[in-house]
């Protein structure tokens, strides 16, 4: 064996020793013409090779180029594809599919300006070449220069009148225009330029589906998989609209010819529609079948990802032992396998361990950012954890990565409602709802942001629909009580959430509205009656416990409250809400120390710990330990300079217990430039300028603070004393006195009496 090694090398290094010795332009020609040979046989890997060797003879050899190229793209290797596209394009200027292949990757990548200057090299040598009136006219497009993009592609249908590719184009470019009706009549002669096309029928069918006339959209694919069983897009189509419609058994058929043409992704989408109708049997058999074929070129890592996926499917069976298991024999061959790294966080995630989760999550995403469904799990585990900002950040990752992606539009809906922005998540909804009208989970997220925006009336239609749809979801009807509840409907609203709660008498959130409800009809005690039922049913549910923590404390049941909120804690330690409600406990009942000690710990687990530092800071005032009090604030500030509670807070203490006043005034219109709304800030805004002897625009703030709330006596008080000093005693009296009536006790009264005694008689 060991000569035969030897043997072997040596012939190895003769060949090289021949190669070498040839003149590189007769070597370029024969790897070129092997290349070609193998290529024509099939063999793609070795054909990559002869015209890799072609190039290492002579690197400016476009012609070489372009055919690895090519063969790379059938590989399934595009980014290297398109490198190689880019590259014997520039070689070969003059080379026509060179330029087109380039422009058309560059189109894919968003380069339209790239793509632009291709096509038009092509144009000058071919007026009328109607790839290259295509590829000018979607890179117009791309450019935002629809008007220019429409004439262009009104100039290669002149010259090619009999191409349905060309009307079709049209059309998007039409509607792009918002000009529906033309864009849909271009849809239409498409389909009658070439009316055997499958493609056109699929893309006026996609335009139907975006106007809502899902009905010609459905007649539409069926007649272009009559035309062509198998044409995956007008299959794929057709599945998504059956889905999508409540009619998932439909779905099934076009899948099944999907999955057959032998395609990963494809066959990943019929396992994902099993998955989706949790039957999880005809899931595992098609994963397992990725473990018994070769894979195709290019699909290499399909292998690691259908057993990433199995692990998945088997933790939904409840079979985690084993899910674990499949997910350790992929890493211990791929340590850094994205797909078992994304789906380790999303069972860990669903076992309640959030800090291996999200170090699963971060690890998967550090391999490689570009996984739409990592940065999804990564989002998905932020927004576990209360880290907003975070997940909204990831879940805008994926759609960077996958602009249509439905999930991540849903998670980052969801996102933007948590946050306080109803108009973000009303967008989101809408865009998912234009694709999918009967969207379940849109039309919720729509009547939510609604609600939440305080349009009633207009949330009463999506949640309708949802009623009309699906009468036995848990989450319907508490959309439903929350629109009754807005309407101050109390009995219809207690009514719904009731329905809610007998389909799933354990629902956290039914519980939580019917508390509140009963908390505002004076009926505290029956919320505790009812939340004690449920957690006695199940003990460690740490939503029950927060809710039960929160009930107890509106009760001022401070021990049971602790004790529920501590048990909590060790279910999820984790969990951000669960410090601050406890640290509310404590400060509600005078024990600062503590509350203070508990909201520390949040610091470490919150997503905005400038928020808590000023919580702390405000705790610390209380007890008039402002030296803490303002390195807190200023802690804050050190995280977010912006942050407007902080910068008003510490604004006030410098401008009351000495400090630099310019600095105050900066703080000040920091807060002022964030809420300028709050008549607070501007009574600290106002009160600041007083103390710089600025009395005329201290009077202009302060009196935005009196005409938002009259009855709070410092506000009259601040105003009154600028009055004063800015000469205008007859306000300064009337104020100063309004001040006094409100609160003749006030720790300002004396100064009050003191002024109003200086106060010229008469004025």
């Amino acid at each position: 064996m060991r000569s035969k090694v030897l043997l072997l090398t040596a012939s190895i290094c003769a060949v090289c020793v021949l190669a070498c010795g040839k003149d590189p332009e007769v070597a370029k020609r024969e790897y070129m013409k092997s290349g070609d040979a193998y290529l024509a046989a099939g063999k793609l890997g070795d054909a990559a090779i002869a015209y890799r060797n072609a190039i290492q003879q002579d690197p400016q050899y476009g012609e070489a180029r372009f055919k690895l190229a090519k063969v790379l793209q059938q590989s399934g290797n595009t980014q290297a594809a398109f490198r190689e596209f880019q590259r014997a394009a520039d070689l070969m200027p003059s080379n026509v599919d060179a330029q087109l292949q380039a422009a058309a990757f560059n189109i894919a990548a968003q380069q339209y300006e790239e793509a632009k200057t291709r096509a038009e090299r092509v144009l000058q040598d071919q007026p009328t070449n109607m790839h290259g009136q295509l590829m000018l006219a979607n890179s117009l497009a791309g450019l935002k220069r629809i008007d220019a993009a429409i004439a262009a592609i009104e100039s290669a249908i002149k010259s090619h009148p009999d191409q349905s590719i060309l009307y079709a184009n049209r059309g998007a470019f039409l509607m792009a225009a918002k000009r529906r009706e033309e864009a849909e009549t271009s849809y239409l002669k498409a389909v009658e330029v070439d009316p055997k096309s499958p493609r056109a029928r699929t893309e006026l069918a996609v335009f139907l589906w975006r106007t809502g006339k899902t009905e010609q959209a459905e007649a539409s694919l069926k007649q272009a998989v009559a035309l062509d069983a198998r044409h995956l897009e007008a299959n794929r189509l057709l599945s998504e609209l059956y889905i999508s419609t409540n009619r998932r058994a439909a779905a099934e058929a076009p899948l099944q010819v999907i999955a057959a043409t032998g395609d990963s992704s494809s066959r990943f989408a019929l396992v994902e529609y099993y998955i989706g109708g949790k039957r999880y049997p005809e899931a595992l058999a098609l994963l397992e079948a990725f473990e018994t074929q070769t894979p195709a070129p290019g699909e290499m890592n399909a292998v690691f990802k259908a057993r990433a996926r199995k692990a998945e499917v088997l933790h939904w069976q409840d079979r985690n032992m084993e899910a674990h298991a499949a997910l350790d024999a992929v890493l211990a061959k791929d340590s850094n396998n994205v797909d078992a790294l994304s789906v380790r966080a999303q069972i860990l995630l669903a076992e309640r361990k959030f800090d291996k989760a999200l170090e699963a999550a971060e690890s998967a995403v550090a391999v490689d950012g570009n996984v739409a469904e990592a940065q999804l799990t990564l989002g998905r585990i932020q927004q576990r954890l209360g880290h907003v900002d975070k997940a909204i950040a990831a879940f805008n990752e994926v759609l960077r990565l996958s602009p249509t992606s439905v999930p991540a539009q849903l998670e980052l809906s969801r996102a933007y409602l948590t946050a306080g922005r109803p108009q973000d998540t009303l967008q989101l909804a809408q865009s998912v709802l234009a694709r999918q009208p009967r969207n379940p989970e849109a039309l919720l997220l729509q009547a939510q942001a609604l609600l939440r925006a305080g349009n009633v009336s207009a949330a009463e239609r999506p949640t309708s629909a949802l009623m009309r749809d699906y009468p036995r979801a848990v989450a319907v009807h508490l959309q439903v009580g929350d629109l009754h509840r807005q309407k101050k409907d109390t009995a219809a609203a207690r009514a719904a959430y009731e329905r809610a709660l007998a389909l799933d008498p354990l629902n956290a959130r039914a519980l939580t509205s019917l508390a509140a409800l009963d908390f505002s009809t004076g009926k505290g005690v029956d919320a505790r009656a009812r939340v004690d039922a449920a957690l006695s049913k199940q003990p460690d549910s740490p939503a029950l416990l927060m809710l039960s923590g929160g009930v107890y404390a509106q009760l001022r049941d401070y021990a049971s409250a602790e004790k529920v909120l501590r048990k909590a804690m060790e279910l999820e330690p984790s969990n951000p809400n669960l410090y601050g409600m406890l640290g509310a406990v404590y400060r509600d009942q005078g024990q600062i120390d503590r509350a203070i000690s508990e909201f520390d710990r949040l610091v470490a687990k919150s997503s905005k710990p400038a928020s808590v530092h000023t919580l702390i800071g405000t705790l610390l005032e209380s007890q008039q330990r402002f030296d803490e009090a303002k390195k807190r604030y200023q802690e804050a500030l050190h995280l977010d300079p912006n942050a407007p509670v902080a910068a008003n807070n510490l604004a006030w203490l410098i401008a009351e217990r000495g400090g630099d006043l310019d600095i105050a005034l900066q703080l000040a219109q920091t807060a002022k430039a964030r809420l300028p709304d709050s008549p607070e800030i501007s009574d600290t805004l106002g009160w600041v300028f007083y103390k710089k002897g600025l009395f005329s625009q201290a009077v202009t703030a302060l009196a935005e603070s009196v005409a938002k709330k009259p009855e709070v006596a410092v506000f009259q008080y601040h105003l009154g004393l600028s009055y004063a000093k800015a000469g205008r005693a007859g306000l300064a009296r009337e104020t100063l006195n309004t001040a006094l009536a409100l609160d003749p006790k006030s720790a300002q009264a004396d100064e009050a009496r003191a002024e109003l005694s200086r106060l010229p008689a008469g004025s």
